[in-house]
């Protein structure tokens, strides 16, 4: 276990992660600040509390829409053993998406 130094909303944070998923976080929180930026720029948030708060209900928005989709696209077809490759690199990425999800929820 190693700490990563990410920088959120112009504060720097030391989080616990493994090596190998360091670059993974920093991407998340790049994700972040951009999402951030974005509401702060279109937003009538009048703290920093309430434009996170924005951005986390966004980015919780975003999840859930993945995770219907893909519940939605594994309804319809077994997509696990298609060798349609237009369709297998979507549905890896809403995986990820639902295991991070899933992450965020047992914490």
């Amino acid at each position: 276990m190693t700490h990563q130094a990410v920088t959120i909303n112009q504060r720097i944070y030391n989080l616990a992660c493994e090596p190998s998923k360091a670059q993974h976080l920093q991407r998340c929180a790049d994700y972040t600040n951009q999402k951030l930026n974005q509401l702060g720029q279109t937003s009538k948030a009048t703290s920093e509390v309430a434009l996170m708060a924005m951005t986390l209900l966004t980015l919780a928005d975003e999840i859930i829409e993945l995770k219907t989709k893909l519940t939605k696209l594994e309804e319809t077809q077994n997509l696990e053993d298609s060798k349609n490759i237009e369709y297998s690199i979507p549905l890896e990425m809403l995986h990820r998406l639902e295991k991070i999800s899933d992450e965020i929820n047992l914490k």
